[in-house]
């Protein structure tokens, strides 16, 4: 491999370890917004991952492609196998705030929906209204 090619590996593998503590640090971000149920800026969040993530591809692309080759490009391994470890432990973490961002979906479509028949309830079992009084004969 010639000393461009390796560079420019190189430079691959550096950004993608970017990208991928850009990623965990959105996700961090993300966790923590769903705990506290503020709910306003997760689409920005959700676009950011999604840049990341379209940033990541083909960098991880590009390393599996001279991984698979072999040679002189495996003097990389140690980051090669750092990046393979943050890229799992991502995955892992999908998943987890998916399940997360269910469970704080279910919460609030919950309260909700308690909040709904609370105000059913009120509406209709409160105390009585005072009566204006009416006259029913015109005798009076």
């Amino acid at each position: 491999m010639r000393a461009e090619e390796h560079g420019r590996l190189h430079g691959a593998v550096e950004r993608a370890q970017a990208l991928c503590r850009e990623l965990t640090a959105v996700y961090d971000e993300v966790e923590s917004r769903l705990r506290a149920g503020a709910w306003d800026d997760l689409g920005v969040m959700a676009g950011r991952i999604a840049a990341s993530e379209q940033a990541l591809a083909p960098l991880v692309e590009t390393i599996a492609a001279v991984r698979a080759k072999g040679g002189p490009a495996l003097a990389l391994a140690p980051l090669w196998s750092e990046i393979d470890g943050q890229l799992e432990s991502l995955a892992r973490r999908v998943s987890k705030l998916e399940d997360a961002a269910t469970a704080a979906r279910d919460a609030t479509a919950r309260r909700l929906a308690q909040s709904r028949i609370g105000r059913a309830r009120t509406r209709s079992y409160g105390p009585p209204q005072a009566r204006v009084p009416r006259f029913t004969s015109g005798r009076v």
